[in-house]
């Protein structure tokens, strides 16, 4: 379960299993103990930790450690339901076993096959630094009316995966290589600024659209001196990641505006120009180019920083704003648990606590791979046959360690040799859960057909129950998420807009301040983004002065909702 491409990486994911199983073990022996003959507040409190778990594993940080706390507690707490004087020593061996497993692959990793990842963490670091210094260069061409911007599209898809390879690699190699631990602020770094400089090259090519009918050598007159500086730039930061010394220092480098010209524009082609291009996304670029020529200088020892951070290192609000679509997957996993929690009670189907636990676990893996439970469910039971066909037809011809070791070794190797590509994880995984499952191998091994037949029915309810759960509403078909966040949009839109309007008021009341507060932070983010580097946002008031100002006395401005001018959108 815990094997990935590197042993840095591997490492890595068992440290947080083991630490998750630590915390699930505490939780569940907290809530038997708790409410050890009180079946209801037990069923009431088990969904909300498990809820409150699918919201943070749904997050982008420590997605296994809070998928480990979730469903192993799940796990503990479903096991020593029906066995109360023994829940103190399930605990403790799903511990032991966690711990035992780990330790096992560590030494296999170690000292049959060692490896050192330092080197796959430099790969990832120079492929994605080259798709970034191609897109920019494609955008370059673009903005020069050359291509389409379909043509970029690869890049981009190239760029995003790049991106989580690199970030796995370095979670990977500052495991099992003490310099990458050494320089690990400095590498975090990188992968932030890295991060950042995508986020800016896709604003600045959605901004196209608006700017390339006008004369911008005529507006922008140092455009091309910019750009070769840029290309500069990216030249040199390429040859340090190829181990050569850099033979240019950057210079200071401003896009200037020729006011002339752009007092002849409209207010918005002035808006796309001095804010969409020149002012924000060129000015940024620079800024993030230069911070990431010293960050890659820093770390192959070429000399030390010497740039100052840039804001966007540390986002203001953080993410304190709630994300309504974690929110209702946490809503969806609480409503199974308690669906299965009550079948279970009432009805007792086949595989009777183990199908609680399939339950939710179909539907919290779905919701953490962003899969359709169909999927997940096709996988586990296409494992399920497979593990059924050795269970049946194999293993009573078996006798001793040597020919079960060896069945189970081929087995294995087999698996993990045809689903070796990455988008066959889910396959490899679904595979080898459900053939360790299903043959449970016992010191006084026994055979049983009608087992093996429950467990495939208990997997067929529990997907059942997953997939209806999942459908509850909001539907989570990918045309219906759309217009939900489409419109999501435009109310967070029309209620951030708000605050600019004349009668605008500082203190609304706490309706209105828990309505910002609840706008995801990412909008929060892309707004504070949106003031550029080394500037600050103005406040609400100086731009209501300036309306006024431009407008005249007694002039009231005509107040249209977002929503009605967007009333087609729903088309």
């Amino acid at each position: 379960m815990i094997s990935l491409s590197t042993v840095g990486q591997s490492l890595n994911k068992g440290a947080m299993r083991m630490l998750g199983t630590l915390v699930a073990a505490a939780v569940a022996l907290t809530l038997i103990a708790w409410f050890a003959q009180e079946r209801w507040w037990y069923v009431a409190v088990l969904p909300l930790y498990l809820g409150f778990c699918t919201y943070m594993f749904t997050g982008e940080k420590r997605t296994y450690f809070w998928w480990c706390c979730a469903f192993v507690c799940l796990v503990i707490a479903t096991h020593s339901a029906g066995d109360a004087p023994n829940t103190l020593n399930s605990a403790v061996l799903r511990v032991q076993q966690t711990g035992m497993g780990i330790l096992v692959y560590t030494l296999v990793s170690v000292l049959l096959w060692p490896s050192d990842t330092r080197g796959a963490l430099d790969e990832a670091t120079r492929k994605l630094f080259t798709t970034q210094a191609k897109l920019y260069r494609t955008y370059h061409g673009l903005l020069s009316g050359h291509g389409a911007a379909e043509d970029s599209r690869p890049l981009r898809l190239q760029e995003v995966q790049l991106l989580s390879q690199h970030e796995q690699a370095l979670r990977g190699a500052q495991t099992d290589c003490y310099e990458v631990w050494e320089a690990r602020h400095k590498w975090w770094r990188f992968h932030r600024l890295s991060a950042a400089l995508m986020e800016t090259l896709e604003h600045w090519r959605e901004s196209f659209p608006e700017i390339q009918s006008l004369d911008l050598s005529k507006l922008l007159p140092n455009l091309e001196a910019v750009r070769t500086e840029l290309n500069q730039r990216f030249e040199e930061i390429e040859r340090m990641l190829a181990g050569e010394v850099p033979t240019h220092s950057p210079q200071p480098i401003t896009l200037a505006i020729d006011k002339a010209a752009m007092n002849a524009l409209t207010h918005f082609q002035k808006a796309a120009v001095a804010v969409a291009v020149a002012k924000f996304e060129l000015d940024r670029l620079g800024a993030l180019n230069r911070s990431l020529f010293d960050s890659v200088k820093d770390i192959k020892g070429y000399g030390r920083q010497v740039s100052s951070p840039l804001p966007e290192d540390t986002r203001a609000g953080g993410e304190a704003g709630l994300d309504p679509d974690r929110l209702q997957a946490s809503v969806k996993a609480m409503a199974a648990t308690w669906a299965a929690f009550l079948i279970w009670f009432y009805v007792d189907p086949s595989g009777h606590e183990s199908f609680v636990e399939m339950s939710i676990i179909l539907l919290m893996a779905s919701v953490m791979m962003r899969l359709s439970p169909v999927t997940v469910v096709k996988a586990l039971f296409l494992g399920a046959l497979f593990a059924g066909l050795a269970y049946v037809f194999v293993m009573p011809h078996l006798s001793g360690y040597f020919e079960l070791g060896a069945m189970i070794f081929g087995a294995t190797f087999a698996i993990y040799y045809i689903f070796w590509q990455p988008q066959q994880a889910l396959a490899k995984a679904g595979a080898i859960a459900m053939f360790l499952n299903i043959i449970a191998v016992q010191n006084q091994q026994t055979y049983d057909f009608a087992g093996y037949a429950n467990t495939i029915a208990a997997l067929l309810l529990a997907g059942g129950l997953a997939i209806a759960s999942m459908y509850l509403p909001p539907s989570p078909r990918p045309e219906k998420q759309f217009l939900r966040l489409l419109g999501r949009f435009f109310r967070h839109s029309e209620h951030l807009m708000s605050r600019l309007a004349l009668d605008w008021k500082q203190k609304r009341g706490m309706v209105d301040r828990w309505k910002t507060v609840l706008i995801p932070s990412q909008s929060t983010g892309a707004a504070t983004e949106a003031g550029g580097v080394g500037r600050k946002a103005r406040p609400p008031g100086v731009f209501r002065q300036q309306s006024r100002a431009r407008a005249g006395p007694g002039h009231q401005p005509p107040r249209a909702r977002l929503s009605d001018q967007g009333a087609g959108r729903n088309a």
